[in-house]
């Protein structure tokens, strides 16, 4: 009869560990609303969904304004992110955004990992940063001066079980990524929330756009092979 019964347990885990390895999460809008099917919060009065199925910033006022997603990582080994971001004007200390891959807080403001993109002066690249309360650690750093400008990206970005991240960027729409930095950081292990926050002025309050979001196993997808650019690799505890 213990036999069994073990072989009932391990059946149950090994369960448990395949829909761990083939669970993931997307939303591309596609149904026109972020409220349900998956449900977004935060700020939610401060979005919309538009005609191109787009999730865009909507609001009036200057601020700053959040959505999250309730997305349950047990760990991060093997995942990856995946989305499209685009922002019709040039980015700066003041208007800019930031998509938490990883957060244990729904409101953003504990620990986890985001991409920041904009900043100030004319340097503005994409940069994963490590995020512990109100201190942050940039973990990589892409090309300088690509998204100085009004840009639109696909992006997406792995992490491997050595806690090794890396960046891969699709600038021109091609549907190939190309890789552009890589850096490792392992103080965070789990994840309750991603989803994203905008920083903003009022002439660019409805200007900041988001689509095609996944988290899960890492998808066959066309990577380009290239050099490491200046900058490319940051190395941080694990």
């Amino acid at each position: 009869e213990i036999i069994p019964r073990m072989r009932h347990l391990f059946l149950f885990f090994a369960m448990i560990g395949y829909f761990r390895c083939t669970a993931q999460w997307t939303d591309d809008f596609s149904d026109y609303e972020f409220l349900q099917y998956p449900a977004w919060s935060g700020d939610t009065g401060n979005f919309t969904v538009n005609t191109d199925g787009e999730l865009q910033l909507s609001a009036i006022d200057p601020g700053t304004s959040y959505l999250s997603a309730n997305v349950l990582l047990n760990d991060l080994d093997s995942m990856e992110w995946r989305f499209t971001v685009r922002m019709a004007f040039s980015p700066s200390s003041s208007n800019y955004a930031r998509v938490y891959l990883v957060s244990d807080r729904e409101d953003f403001t504990g620990n986890g990992y985001f991409l920041q993109f904009g900043e100030a002066l004319s340097n503005d690249a994409v940069e994963l940063f490590r995020q512990d309360s109100t201190q942050i650690l940039s973990i990589l750093r892409a090309q300088d001066g690509q998204i100085a400008s009004a840009f639109a990206l696909s992006v997406k970005v792995t992490r491997d079980e050595a806690g090794v991240w890396r960046l891969y960027l699709d600038a021109d729409g091609s549907g190939v990524f190309q890789f552009a930095a890589l850096g490792a950081e392992g103080s965070y292990s789990a994840s309750s929330y991603t989803g994203v926050r905008c920083t903003y002025t009022s002439s660019n309050a409805t200007r900041f756009y988001f689509d095609d979001f996944y988290v899960g196993p890492p998808l066959n997808d066309s990577v380009a092979q290239s050099v490491v650019p200046e900058n490319g690799v940051v190395f941080n505890e694990i």
